[in-house]
């Protein structure tokens, strides 16, 4: 799975009013745009985050003289040291950062929901805008 640049915007909205809608998180009106732009933070984080690692793992690989193939190998390898979420891990650590971000931002009211709950929200909305990846 993937996410793409141009899909958090709406990927942030349908965040927020699906927790809202099932009534695990509380947010007062003129907030809920604070909210989702602490979603988005999370969310242009996660792709900076990637970003770098993709330009860590090619500069490895190129200076130990592997080809371009073996970039992938290290990348995975430089995440997992960094407990960083990439491939089919990537929906329960943004998952995972999102629901840390709502438990410490002062625009949500209340949270209802325990974090299994959230998560199991957040998920379906996150696999319904990243697709799938070459590896």
């Amino acid at each position: 799975m993937r996410l793409y640049g141009s899909k958090i915007t709406q990927l942030k909205v349908d965040i927020v009013s699906t927790l809202v809608d099932k009534e695990l998180i509380e947010v007062e009106n003129e907030s809920v745009n604070e909210v989702e732009l602490d979603v988005e933070s999370v969310l242009r984080e996660y792709l900076r985050a990637e970003r770098q690692l993709t330009d860590e793992a090619k500069d490895l690989a190129q200076s130990r003289g592997l080809d371009y193939g073996a970039h992938q190998k290290i990348k995975r390898q430089l995440a997992d040291r960094r407990k960083f979420g990439l491939y089919d891990d990537a929906i329960g650590y943004i998952a995972n950062q999102v629901i840390e971000t709502l438990l410490h931002t002062q625009h949500v009211e209340e949270i209802f929901g325990e974090d299994h709950q959230l998560r199991a929200a957040i998920a379906p909305v996150l696999k319904k805008h990243m697709g799938d990846q070459d590896r």
